[in-house]
Parts: C-alpha cells; structure tokens; sequence
C-alpha cells in the first residue's frame, strides 16, 4: 500500500497535537470538586452518598454516577500531579481516536 506525503502530514499533525493537548489549561471549573470527592472515595472506601462540601445543598443527597471517574481523577492527581491529568486527557483521547478510526475502518 503506498502512503502518501499529506497522511505523514496527518500523522504528524496529530503526534504534535498529542504532545501540546496536555498543556492546556485546566477548564473544568468542576474539577477540583471532583478531586474531592474522589478523595473521599478512595480515603473512606465507599461512595458518598451525602452532600458533605456544599454550602448550600449541604446534607442533601449526592448523585454518585461519576464515583469510577472522580477516583481515578484523584488517584492520578495524588501521584502524578497536573501533569498526570494531562497525560490522563491524552491517553483518553488517544484511546478515543483509536476508536473511532478502527470503526472508520470497518466501514471501508
């Protein structure tokens, strides 16, 4: 199969986009709320099922549907810091793309 230069190009396009995708800035103003309750997770082992960080739902009953995501947002943050979430974003997307071109493919 003979490759031409503009799928290089694509390939390339993509590895830098790859390597600049994790220094992004941090936009999710939600974030560190999910750190939190990953933290809670992981510390207690259990989910939460009490609002314990609002103020103004305090007590109320909590929606645990992200409990898989917050922890592993924690436990890459605790060992790996800002750069680890990045790297995390990266991974997902890669992992996405991968996807998403094996479907392409298929249809082919």
């Amino acid at each position: 199969m003979k490759r031409y230069a503009s799928e290089y190009a694509l390939y390339l396009c993509f590895a830098v986009f790859i390597i600049v995708f994790p220094l992004t800035k941090v936009a999710d103003f939600d974030l560190f709320f999910h750190l939190k309750l990953g933290e809670h997770i992981v510390e207690k082992g259990g989910l939460y099922r009490f609002d314990e960080f609002s103020y103004s739902t305090a007590g109320l009953r909590q929606y645990t549907g992200e409990w898989l995501s917050n922890a592993l947002l924690y436990l890459t943050y605790k060992y790996a810091g800002f750069t680890g979430l990045g790297a995390l974003k990266s991974v997902i997307f890669c992992a996405i793309a991968f996807f998403v071109y094996l479907s392409l493919r298929q249809t082919n």
